[in-house]
């Protein structure tokens, strides 16, 4: 199993984390801890950041894409910032 499909197994866990955070049950430094713990992320903090600066997309993306690579595969290539395939 590739690291990236090991990754996107800790999407739904991640997405949970980021829900409780921005529902107010989790603080800063408890989502971090959480991330850390549930989610085996080491450096939570620029995640955080990005939730706190874009908040309901960072969770629509990751349960987004979560919900699709069941239904579209793996083997998409993933895109990249710009729109663009990284492929």
């Amino acid at each position: 199993m590739t690291v990236n499909r090991l990754r996107e197994q800790l999407a739904l866990p991640r997405a949970a984390i980021v829900r409780r955070y921005l529902a107010g049950d989790l603080d800063f430094v408890e989502a971090g801890w959480a991330l850390e713990d549930e989610a085996l992320m080491a450096h939570p903090l620029a995640t955080l950041q990005f939730v706190n600066e874009y908040r309901g997309y960072s969770l629509a993306y990751t349960l987004g894409r979560a919900k699709l690579m069941p239904i579209i595969g793996p083997d998409v290539p993933p895109i990249d910032a710009g729109g663009i395939s990284s492929r």
